[in-house]
């Protein structure tokens, strides 16, 4: 049995565009991994989707792909069920087709970069990265290896998570977050690679002046982090990440829009919700913070419907529509430099909302 994913779902998200994706294996010989012994450089996976030319080809990638068999065994510990419940996994397909060229709608796409949870696989975000490619931007997410549960190159290797994560103090999490600062830094300099040379499938038409970043949990962390570090962001989302390090000690200047889970729902939201405020206190740009009805931690991926794709629970389409729609029409408006799409979708959407801060008109022109 072949499952489109969350077909469910997501028929009323579908737009004109097909979706293109590619993966590509990155060696940053700048770094010497010290995840394991040795002098080997840092060695980083990326998947990009995109907005492709219309096709008649229906040849999807697979969802979870050959990190299908980790994913489900830890899915099931996880939840605490059998790893026979998530088979039906293994047969999903994506809505996206590998190595498509890319559509000629728009001259320039702004360039979107994502981090994902510690030790959750980028995968499990995949609505995500489809909803934003179809609404015409390059989305990039990073496995960030050694992390990363599991990270699979494309020369076959498949490398899990070090044991030394497992139960990780705040000492290595904060060596931890300048490694995925590191990471990300190095993946837009690549973007800017692939962008010049004339025989990339993405070649001229990556808007390197555009550039967005969001991420959930650590990796949200992780993008607020790389917005006070580099210049070149305009925009940023964080997904119920609570902050680490120096994140707290400095200011952002751009816009910004945190997404909490409910306090009455994760017993950790309320830290969440207190850094995050501490941050926004003293922002420079037009800020943003939504505390979600009924999300727990996870409802920021794709989790929710996932465990309950054999029911597709109204809850869980409800947030899994909802959630990319607002991140959707955050970027829309500092990126796609639209009318102020945020407030409309919240009009649209008041009752996801638990607890709101808006602080907007404050921000900056970029030229």
């Amino acid at each position: 049995m072949i499952i489109i994913l969350l077909a469910c779902l997501f028929t009323s998200l579908i737009h004109a565009h097909e979706i293109g994706t590619a993966i590509y294996q990155l060696t940053d010989h700048s770094r010497i991994e010290t995840h394991v012994p040795g002098t080997q450089s840092r060695e980083l996976v990326i998947q990009i989707w995109y907005p492709a030319q219309p096709s008649n080809n229906q040849s999807y990638v697979s969802y979870l792909g050959k990190t299908s068999s980790i994913i489900k065994k830890n899915m099931s510990a996880g939840w605490a069920t059998s790893e026979e419940n998530f088979d039906y996994l293994d047969d999903m397909l994506s809505h996206s087709v590998a190595n498509a060229p890319i559509s000629n709608q728009c001259t320039l796409y702004p360039l979107l970069i994502f981090s994902p949870g510690f030790g959750t696989p980028y995968q499990l975000y995949t609505n995500y990265f489809e909803t934003l490619a179809r609404q015409n931007y390059i989305v990039v997410a990073l496995s960030h290896t050694y992390n990363t549960n599991p990270t699979f190159f494309p020369d076959g290797r498949i490398i899990e998570q070090c044991e030394s994560f497992k139960n990780a103090q705040s000492d290595v999490l904060h060596d931890e977050l300048e490694t995925w600062v590191a990471d990300i830094r190095f993946v837009i300099d690549q973007m800017g690679i692939y962008n010049t040379n004339e025989d990339h499938l993405l070649s001229g038409k990556i808007d390197m002046h555009n550039i967005g970043i969001f991420g959930h949990s650590f990796g949200g962390a992780a993008a607020m982090r790389v917005c006070q570090l580099d210049q070149r962001m305009r925009a940023c989302v964080n997904m119920d990440g609570k902050l680490w390090g120096n994140t707290l000690e400095q200011t952002i200047t751009i816009p910004l829009m945190t997404l909490l889970s409910d306090a009455e729902i994760n017993p950790h939201a309320k830290e969440t919700d207190r850094c995050a405020f501490q941050l926004m206190s003293h922002a420079q740009n037009d800020t943003y913070c939504f505390m979600i009805s009924g999300a727990h931690h996870y409802s920021f991926s794709d989790d929710t419907i996932l465990t309950n794709y054999q029911y597709c629970t109204q809850d869980g389409k409800a947030l899994v529509s909802f959630l990319p729609f607002l991140i959707s029409s955050f970027f829309d408006t500092y990126l796609h430099h639209q009318d102020n799409q945020v407030l409309g979708a919240l009009a649209q959407h008041q009752h996801m909302v638990k607890r709101s801060f808006i602080d907007i008109g404050k921000g900056f022109d970029f030229i």
